[in-house]
């Protein structure tokens, strides 16, 4: 199993799926975790295997509201990506590529943010308080999965 951080950390919030994933890192060290700066590194790590893929989502909720999708419910959830080609659309490539079995075991952890309008280091107080959230939505899946 493994998680992948997604995110750009000079894009404030934005930055939230890396801070995420070296979270995880500290606490889970035997949990295999990838950080990618666009979702376009997706469609090679999907493969079938347990994957929990965490970033940040422009939704119409709170910013730092955790939401977890299945693949497909991703089209149904009104969101933009700041990365070059989003989750949604990297899903849907690996999918058509090399079948709809990569996608077994993949689940995804939004973490709402507001649209980010200038580059800016750091997350606000209300998404970086989501992050401990986060970890532990992770360590349950990490339990749920290896039950």
């Amino acid at each position: 199993m493994r998680l992948v951080g997604l995110g750009q950390p000079a894009a404030g919030d934005d930055g939230v799926g890396l801070r995420i994933a070296r979270a995880v890192r500290q606490v889970l060290p035997d949990l295999e975790v990838v950080e990618l700066t666009g979702a376009e590194g997706l469609i090679e790590l999907l493969d079938g295997r347990p994957t929990l893929v965490v970033d940040a989502a422009v939704v119409a909720v709170e910013p730092g509201t955790l939401l977890e999708l299945a693949p497909e419910h991703l089209a149904r959830v009104p969101a933009f990506s700041t990365h070059g080609i989003g989750v949604a659309e990297a899903i849907g490539l690996a999918s058509a590529l090399y079948g709809t079995e990569v996608l077994h075991g993949l689940t995804v952890l939004g973490i709402a943010i507001r649209a980010p309008r200038v580059l800016a280091e750091g997350l606000t107080p209300e998404v970086a308080a989501a992050v401990p959230r986060a970890v532990d939505r992770v360590r349950r899946w990490v339990a749920e999965v290896s039950g």
